[in-house]
Formats: C-alpha cells, structure tokens, sequence
C-alpha cells in the first residue's frame, strides 16, 4: 500500500480551511487557548487532537464554540477534504461561484453523496453519519488511516433509536461497528434526528482520520451473527473477473449466502439461478462477474450486497457495493447522423460510426429504438419485413435498404451503435433518427362555426396533412374578457377534446354567443412544426318566427267587451306588435286595414287588442316583428250578434 509522509501528512492537514470556522486562526498551538473548552469535557482530548492535526479551527484565537449546529454544506466540505486527504495526501479544491459547490461536485463524483440537501440548514446526526460512512476510501493511502472496517459487534437492531428500517440504519451502525461512534449514553442511542455539534465533529474526525484513536464496545450479543468484512467497490475491464467477498462471523455455523443486486429500477432483488457464464457466486460468500454482465452492471450502476443467514435461521445483510469498469481511452471520435430521405427514393441509406483508443479489433453492435420501444439490439435474422431491409448489424457501416422507408420514419426508428475493444471496454455512440421527407404541414379541413342551444353539443372537427405525423392537436380559447389560452378540460368539464385526434366537443350553456366565445387549434407535428386553423365560434339557434293563437273569431253583441290575443314564438326577441282593422265588404270586395286610433280599442301596439263592440263587424289584423326585423301576421274576425227581439205581450192592438 502506498504511504504518505508524515511531513507531507502534516503539510496537507494544514491545507484544511474547513467552514467550521468563522475567522482562519492557527492550528498547531501547544495548548488549547480555548476558554470554552474545559480540560475535564468529554471532547476536550478529541478538540485538541483535531485541531493540532488542522482538521478544525477555532472561531477566534480564545473561543471553539463545541455547542454550535454543522451546516450541511460543511459537512459535505469535511467529508470532500477527508476523502482527499486520505485518498492522495491533497486537500486542495478549486475555487467556486458558490463556495461549497466543489466539495459538493467531489463529493458526488466519489458516490460520497448522492442527492442535494438544504445546504445552509443544521445536519442531522443521521445525516451526518450517512454522509461521513463513505468519506474514508476502501483503500486510503495516508499513514494511521484505515478503511472503515468493523473492529466491534454491534447486532442489527441493538441502537435503540435505530432499528434497521431506519432509512440511515446501514451508515450508523457502519460508524457503530468501526468505533467512530459509540452513541450519546449507555445504551448507546444515537439521536438520530438530533443536529450534530462542533464537539462531536472534532471527536468523529479524529477517529476516522486517526485509526488508533477509534473505539472498541459491543452493543448486544457479543456471539451475535455479523459481517466482519464488507464487500468494496472494485474496478477493472471488461475481460477482467471483479468479484466481491463477504465474511462473517458469530451466530451458529454453517453459514448460507445469498447476493441480491440493485438494479435502475432502484429495488433489491435475489440475482437469478440462470446458467450465465459471465456471473457466478450468488449463493457463495465471493460474487463474481465479466463480459457482459459485468458491462451491463457498469452501465447501469448496479449495486450488489449479500444476506448472511446462520443454521439458526439469523440473517445479517452486508453493505453494498459497485462493479464498474476502469476508464477506457476508447472513445467514438464519429457519430452516425440523422438521415432525410424522399419517400419514393430507391437508395441505400447508411449510418457510420467511427472509434479511436483502447485496444483493436474492435467489434461493432448495432441498436435500434422505436416510438414504442427501448433500445435493443438489431438482429442478423430478423423477423418483421420492415428490419429485414436494415443490413451490416456488426459492421462500422449500417445500411437500410429502400422499400420500407415510411414504415421506419412511422414507427419512428432510431439508430445508435455500441462499439467494444479488444480489452472488452465498450463505449456507445449517439444516436441518428430516421426521417422521411414530407410535404409542408396544412390544414386540410378547417373547423366550421355552429348554431347550437343550450344544453346541446356542439363539435369541432379538422384534419392535418403533411409534416411528419403522428400529430398532436391542442384547442384553445378566447372570448371578450381574455387572450387566447390553451383548453384545460380537466378543469373546465364541459369541453373534452383528443390530442391524437381533431376533435373539440362543447357543452352549451348560453355564455358562448353572449361573450363572443371562439374556439381555433394548432397542430403540432412529430418534427415540432405547427400550424393554426381559423377561429370560430358558436352562436344561437334561431327558430323561425311564427304566430298562434286560441280564438280567431269572436261573435258580440252591440256594447259587448271583447279582445283578441296572439302567442309569438321563434325569431329573435323582443316583439313588436301592429293591430290594425278593415271593414267587412258586403260583396267580398278589397280589404283595405287602417290604423286603429279611437277610444273603442286598447293594446294596439301589444300582443292582447281589447274591443269595445259596436254596430259593425270587423276584420282585425296582427303584424309581429321581431329584433331581426322578420315578420308574421294574423287576421281575426268580430262578427256582430242580432239582438234577440222582444216578445209582444199585448197583442196587435
């Protein structure tokens, strides 16, 4: 293992400017000149150690402050600089707009995190545990440091606050079994949810940092059944065998092992019985993978652990670990490119990919993606008609052969390769889509304007032509009081309208005619091209005006009140009213109606006449007009009944 002086050891820790502090104050003084750190305090050895190592500072020449909180950002700046420390003796970060983005970036890129916290709020103990159980490398090169191995027994659900569903239980209990911490009483509680203080950070660096100063406890049964040696990440090539080990101790001999694998999916499965010559050992304490699924678990950052279970039937689960394949020199130096052709054109068409570095030969695979479908890899004997066309599945160059082009562009294929090495080390290429040439996007039938009433459906249809389908159709709105803006017929229920078809459906309730509703769509094409159709709107339905009524003609005598009355219906309110009257000719002859304007007659400009009967009979006429300035009429007859004559009770004489 490679060391590191004990000058350049000291040199470095000098270099940790660590945010625990306000004000850069020296580190190597003698003796403490903290005021508030007493010589009898629990921490007081744990301070001084780590500040004459230069892993922490004072917030003044006199004051340490070992109560005050640890922002998240902090932590992730001690955890960047003890990992780089340990790992190359360095602790040098280049400067950042924000100043705990590079410790952050590291951080990230050594799997040290893994998701961004509230940068500025107070860290958690738990937090603060899961970060700092992977701020030590499994193979660190400074001198008195060591790898976070388990030197104590501390049994699954022995930390009173922790049981092992906690979502930090497998980074505590890691710190726990490495003697960084031992927990806050003597039972060894973690306050998990508590914040993590200055003086408990002092204590936690000087132990990880310090492999002699870590402390050695049991928490539990001391023959309880647990993993002595955890599986590490490794690294290697392809062609390599990486294997990951497992060692356990206590509980009842024998022991069965069974490895379970973290996929994309991002939940633990058992990994497969299959026959499978490129993995092995998954019911043994040593898992090992090459070829290709070892290329595939890089790929994929597939994590692997493994479920210790004793002849009693106690189970005890390992921490997890990666496969990944070292950093290759191979490299696409040219990627395929999309591909236009004209539908009826009667060449090939090719895609080529170029590579440069790792070790030749090279070997080439091919993969194709649909609208519908994942990538896959394209196949030398392919079934279906349409990849039957496509040729030279491991060749540099892939050439599709024409008779099939509207059916790739359709189905939306899309191209990539993935090119491997002599030394098994694979690298894939863009990818390059399929595209047909099409005529410019149109409407070829634009939405009609609709008379409709309320409580009716009123439906918009278009269709599109050209572009690239399939299209998207979106309606939108307006009317007097807004702008145009897109239908959400989730929130407003009484339209419904397809996006994969041209089609707005409106329920009618009256509001669309009196604000002056329009309705238009755009349709968006595959390509992203769109196109607007004309505005239209809906208006009332308007029956045609007609006239009725219950009594045409009335028979009176002289003297007698009488009246007519006319129903319209239809049209468009309000109505107008004209009563005029003609005499009856004796001889059929011409009638001529004259204006109504004596005292015998009330209500000639409404819909009831009233009549005060005379000696004469009458024809009478209602004119109604609408707000349209349509009309109907109506003619009534007053016919005049003979007075009954008198009997003559006297005789003639």
């Amino acid at each position: 293992m490679k060391t590191i002086s004990p000058r350049r050891i000291l040199a470095a820790m000098l270099l940790l400017t660590l945010l625990l502090t306000a004000l850069p104050f020296g580190a190597m003084a003698a003796e403490m000149t903290f005021t508030d750190v007493a010589k009898n305090e629990w921490y007081y050895e744990d301070v001084r150690l780590a500040v004459e190592g230069g892993l922490v500072n004072g917030k003044s020449p006199t004051i340490y402050a070992p109560n005050d909180n640890v922002t998240y950002a902090e932590t992730v700046k001690l955890a960047a600089c003890i990992h780089k420390l340990t790992d190359t003796g360095s602790t040098e970060f280049a400067a950042g707009t924000v100043w705990y983005q590079p410790y952050v970036d590291y951080a990230r890129s050594k799997q040290i995190i893994s998701k961004d916290y509230d940068w500025n709020a107070a860290a958690t103990r738990a937090h603060f545990m899961d970060i700092f159980s992977r701020a030590i490398s499994s193979n660190p090169t400074l001198k008195g440091t060591k790898p976070l191995d388990a030197i104590n027994t501390v049994e699954d659900g022995a930390i009173p606050d922790v049981p092992m569903t906690h979502p930090q239980a497998s980074s505590i209990y890691k710190l726990y079994r490495a003697g960084v911490v031992q927990g806050s009483d003597k039972q060894y509680s973690c306050k998990p949810n508590t914040n993590i203080r200055r003086s408990e950070v002092a204590a936690i660096l000087t132990r990880m940092v310090y492999a002699d100063k870590r402390l050695s406890f049991t928490v539990g049964d001391a023959n309880a059944l647990r993993i002595t040696k955890q599986p590490q990440n490794v690294s290697g090539k392809a062609t390599n065998t990486l294997k990951l080990s497992v060692e356990a101790a206590g509980g009842k001999t024998p022991y069965t092992y069974r490895w379970q694998v973290m996929d994309e999916k991002s939940s633990w499965t058992w990994i497969s019985d299959e026959k499978n010559a490129s993995f092995g050992g998954h019911k043994a304490d040593t898992f090992w993978a090459t070829g290709t699924y070892l290329t595939k678990a890089s790929e994929k950052s597939w994590k692997f652990r493994c479920v210790v279970t004793d002849a009693d039937g106690r189970s005890v689960t390992s921490e997890a670990a990666g496969m990944t394949l070292e950093a290759s020199t191979l490299k696409i130096i040219t990627h395929p490119q999309d591909n236009t052709v004209s539908i009826d054109a009667t060449g090939y068409v090719s895609y080529q990919v170029e590579a440069s570095g790792g070790k030749t030969p090279y070997t080439y695979r091919w993969q194709r993606r649909t609208a519908d479908t994942d990538w896959s890899d394209l196949s030398k004997t392919p079934r279906s008609a349409v990849e039957q066309t496509i040729n030279n599945v491991d060749a540099q160059v892939l050439r599709i052969s024409p008779g099939a082009f509207s059916s790739l562009a359709e189905r939306g294929y899309a191209f990539r390769c993935v090119v491997t090495d002599a030394d098994g080390n694979s690298v894939t290429s863009n990818s390059a889509a399929f595209f047909v040439k099409t005529e410019e996007l149109r409407i070829t039938m634009q939405p009609m304007s609709v008379e409709a009433t309320p409580g009716d459906i009123a439906e918009f249809r278009i269709r599109a032509a050209g572009g690239r389908p399939p299209y998207r159709y979106q309606w939108e709105v307006s009317d007097d009081t807004m702008g145009w803006t897109w239908i959400d017929t989730l929130q407003d229920t009484s339209m419904y309208y397809d996006d994969a078809k041209g089609l707005l459906q409106v329920e009618i309730s009256g509001y669309e005619w009196r604000d002056h509703v329009r309705y238009r769509c755009v349709v968006f094409d595959a390509d992203g091209g769109s196109i607007q159709t004309q505005a239209v709107e809906i208006s009332e339905k308007v029956m045609s005006l007609s006239v009725s009524t219950q009594q045409r003609v009335v028979q009176a005598t002289n003297g007698e009140q009488v009246s007519f009355q006319i129903t319209a219906s239809g049209g468009k309110a309000p109505y107008q009213y004209e009563w005029t009257r003609a005499s009856i000719p004796e001889n059929g002859g011409y009638l001529r109606f004259f204006k109504i304007d004596d005292e015998d007659h009330a209500g000639q400009k409404t819909n009831e006449l009233s009549i005060r009967v005379g000696s004469e009979p009458y024809y009478y006429r209602c004119v109604v007009t609408d707000a349209e300035g349509t009309s109907a009429e109506m003619t009534f007859t007053l016919e005049i009944k003979p007075r009954r004559a008198m009997p003559n009770r006297w005789g003639s004489g």
